[in-house]
């Protein structure tokens, strides 16, 4: 009996003792799979926060491309608005210097010309410190308030001559004949817009045609002046052609009178030359007919 108790009493024990170490296993997996979970849950929220800042760069990156985009098109915007008035303004001053060029021709003209229409290189007649005679010229300069430059043909010069006593050889001509024809010509200087030539305008017919009669009678009529004797004779050249007021303008293109027929052979040099000293028509033709005269080996210039 008592072998018998004494085996029940240690299988009590045994198995109280099992009891015990499963309970303490129990207790061990039941942490472990505690510290698994706060684990895995420690890992998603890391996850989860890594997750909101990479949406949050990518919006904020979203946004500053899209300020990107709108400064730029503003700047585009402000870019083509600025040519545009740009543009606009130059079409105006263009506009503006074409109407200015139209308005101001005759203004041009006659600021260009001098308060008399008179314009430097013009062969005019005028009373030597305000003599009563009158003495053949060459104007040389204009000034600005109005008045010219004259250099006589007897050598002379004047400054300061005011309009008032000039008078166009071409307009004593035509004050000569007026008896004839029955038509006044008022004398003295235009308004200064370049419309001085209305005054003549009564004759101008008249004028042209004894021009060109004067013309065709010196081109017929032997010249009896000394020809040039060598094509170094530039002062021999205008003398026999009667252009002895345009030797310095002359002088400027060639030293001699081959080399001027040679410089002045081609009609834009020609027509440059006579639009810059101002020529008249008459002295253009005597510049012709003397160049062609040169070029054909007349050095004489007769025909």
């Amino acid at each position: 009996e008592a072998s018998k108790a004494a085996a029940k009493a240690k299988a009590q024990a045994d198995a109280a003792a099992a009891e015990e170490a499963a309970a303490a296993a129990k207790v061990k997996e039941d942490e472990e799979a505690a510290e698994v979970k706060a684990k895995a849950d420690e890992e998603a929220a890391a996850a989860a926060k890594e997750e909101m800042i990479a949406r949050m760069m990518a919006e904020e990156e979203a946004a500053w491309q899209d300020a990107q985009r709108i400064e730029k098109e503003k700047e585009e915007a402000e870019a083509a608005a600025a040519f545009a008035a740009l543009a606009s303004e130059s079409a105006g001053e263009g506009a503006a210097k074409a109407a200015g060029a139209g308005a101001g021709a005759g203004a041009g003209a006659g600021a260009g010309a001098g308060a008399g229409g008179f314009a430097a290189g013009a062969k005019v007649e005028a009373r030597y410190g305000g003599d009563e005679d009158y003495f053949p010229g060459v104007i040389v300069a204009v000034s600005g308030d109005g008045t010219y430059d004259i250099h006589y043909d007897d050598g002379d010069e004047e400054e300061g001559v005011e309009a008032a006593l000039i008078q166009s050889l071409a307009q004593e001509g035509v004050q000569e004949g007026e008896e004839e024809t029955g038509v006044a010509v008022e004398s003295g200087s235009s308004s200064g817009s370049g419309s001085g030539s209305a005054a003549v305008a009564g004759v101008a017919p008249a004028a042209a045609e004894a021009s060109a009669e004067a013309a065709a009678a010196e081109e017929a009529a032997p010249t009896s002046r000394p020809g040039t004797t060598s094509a170094a004779s530039l002062e021999s050249f205008v003398e026999v052609h009667g252009l002895d007021a345009w030797l310095s303008q002359l002088k400027e293109i060639a030293d001699d009178a081959q080399e001027l027929a040679e410089g002045l052979s081609d009609e834009d040099e020609l027509a440059e030359f006579v639009e810059g000293a101002s020529m008249p028509s008459g002295d253009v033709e005597k510049l012709k007919k003397g160049l062609k005269s040169v070029l054909d080996g007349d050095l004489g210039g007769t025909t």
